[in-house]
């Protein structure tokens, strides 16, 4: 029987795909677990920073309670100010701080987001606790990385928004009333 021509191959009259598709499909297979190995080291250094945000924040509001939220804050940033310059110095980093002057003017605008961040969850975790500040904190995570992705914002690649991506924010809601729920 003569096979029948798809885009990627032949495919037989009882469905079985020709060599030539199973080669492909065999290359995308290896691509994909190629990929996955290569950012595996960096899923890892996020997860674990994930649970330095879970410490940083009882930490902060038990700051919080002595100083009052914003001075926590502000104690909090200038730590990270005097570690991160010594990172800085140490790997050096700082090498490079002189192309500071072509940055834009919106690339400053990290540190002011980061105060909104470690401000709110100070304020919150004496209210809230931990587990469901870390899940809303998530769940507005998701949400905005979802667009930044699909449209490519603030110069990240383009990554479009498919039902699967979706599915993940209905799912992070419910998880935001379980962990409100008493046991």
């Amino acid at each position: 029987m003569e096979p029948i021509p798809t885009k990627r191959g032949a495919l037989s009259r009882d469905g079985a795909r020709s060599d030539e598709t199973c080669g492909f499909l065999a290359t995308r297979v290896r691509s994909h677990e190629h990929r996955a190995m290569q950012t595996m080291p960096y899923v890892l250094l996020v997860i674990i920073a994930g649970a330095a945000i879970a410490f940083q924040s009882p930490i902060n509001a038990s700051l919080g309670r002595i100083v009052g939220p914003f001075n926590s804050a502000f104690v909090s940033f200038a730590v990270g100010v005097v570690v991160t310059f010594i990172v800085a110095n140490l790997t050096d980093g700082m090498g490079r701080l002189q192309g500071i002057t072509s940055a834009q003017p919106w690339h400053f605008i990290g540190g002011m987001l980061g105060v909104v961040l470690v401000t709110a969850l100070i304020i919150a975790v004496p209210r809230i606790g931990v587990s469901q500040l870390m899940v809303a904190a998530l769940a507005g995570q998701l949400a905005a990385a979802m667009l930044i992705d699909h449209y490519g914002w603030l110069g990240v690649e383009t990554r479009t928004f498919g039902w699967k991506r979706g599915l993940a924010i209905p799912l992070l809601g419910a998880a935001v009333w379980l962990i409100r729920q008493p046991n």
